[in-house]
């Protein structure tokens, strides 16, 4: 009987006869940004098969009950472990995604398609690109345009949430949608000015700055916020985020009237920007700039992290300021003036 039977499925598989299948692999949905508020609307358009993308896949951390538990230890002044920060390294090492995790994700991505366009020694993250259609087919979902809820204007979202295996190691992705768009907190107002040159500012604050025509400038500002204090930020390097790009010689134009050192500037590029072009947000990146040098006129270096004005340039430069092995600058502080954005974007593990 046994033989027979063993015969007979040999003889089905042969002739195609038979359609023995595994089971499917159980999958889990990924969190997305766009809120169950805005669920349900209909997809206006899709968004063309041959498109390209490029994604942020984001992996969890290990050992989070020891890393939430380090953190109350880092601000605890009765623990041994306060103020002992971990070296970039040293985190990666305890808490980061393991260097399996990383090549499974990988393959995931080159198995689906996808192209691997840039990695992060933290392995916190992958950056991938890919046709629409095969970034649909990996995640079990559709692209397109629905009308934002709120906004007077359009934003790409999936139709659905997606869905990963089960136990791949993947948190999130970012990049499948635009529901939430950064934008500039920098506002202009108009100012009088009165014929003895005093500065009037929005807020009814009145002054004479030290700079041509009552201008405030550097020394001005360390006066306001940090009066007597003789740190100048000797030999230190701050970091700054950035959406976008600034014109060089606005900065060393405001460092010759304000009798600045002429600080050296460096520029990483992340979520796909290749190169420093100034856009409309030149200005507050130019004031972030500015600020630093002014509060701390003797540092040795500032790191401009500039990326694209979306969600993969947010996560991109978040992690490139927190695994700064990959550029060899490791900042003292990290600083941005801040662009509105969702929470949800900022904080991910």
């Amino acid at each position: 009987m046994k033989a027979s039977l063993s015969t007979s499925l040999l003889l089905c598989s042969l002739l195609g006869l038979c359609a023995l299948s595994a089971p499917a692999a159980e999958r889990r949905e990924l969190d997305t940004q766009v809120p169950a508020s805005a669920a349900g609307q209909p997809m206006l358009s899709q968004l063309p098969a041959t498109n390209r993308l490029r994604l942020a896949i984001g992996l969890p951390l290990h050992n989070q009950p020891a890393l939430t538990n380090l953190l109350k230890e880092l601000y605890d002044q009765r623990s041994p472990n306060f103020h002992r920060f971990l070296t970039p390294d040293l985190f990666t090492e305890r808490f980061g995604p393991t260097e399996q995790d990383y090549q499974r994700v990988k393959d995931f991505a080159v198995s689906n398609h996808l192209e691997v366009v840039e990695t992060f020694g933290n392995r916190a993250v992958l950056d991938v690109s890919g046709r629409v259609a095969d970034i649909e087919d990996a995640f079990r979902i559709k692209l397109g345009y629905y009308q934002h809820p709120t906004e007077h204007r359009q934003y790409l979202a999936p139709d659905r949430p997606p869905t990963i295996e089960a136990d791949l190691p993947v948190r999130y992705v970012s990049g499948l949608d635009t529901f939430v768009q950064p934008h500039s907190s920098l506002r202009q107002v108009e100012r009088a000015r009165p014929a003895d040159q005093t500065n009037t500012l929005g807020n009814g604050f009145v002054g004479i700055g030290s700079g041509t025509n009552g201008y405030f400038l550097a020394a001005d500002f360390r006066n306001a916020y940090v009066p007597g204090v003789t740190n100048r930020g000797d030999g230190q390097l701050v970091g700054l985020f950035e959406l976008g790009g600034y014109t060089p010689s606005d900065i060393t134009l405001y460092e010759s009237l304000a009798g600045l050192p002429d600080v050296t500037l460096t520029n990483i590029f992340e979520g796909g920007l290749t190169a420093n072009v100034a856009g409309t947000g030149n200005a507050e990146v130019a004031l972030d700039i500015e600020m630093v040098i002014a509060m701390a006129p003797g540092l040795s270096k500032v790191a401009v992290v500039e990326a694209s004005d979306n969600s993969v340039g947010i996560t991109d430069a978040m992690n490139a300021l927190a695994s700064p092995g990959d550029t060899n600058l490791l900042a003292s502080q990290i600083s941005s003036s801040g662009p509105l954005l969702n929470p949800r974007i900022m904080i991910r593990n």
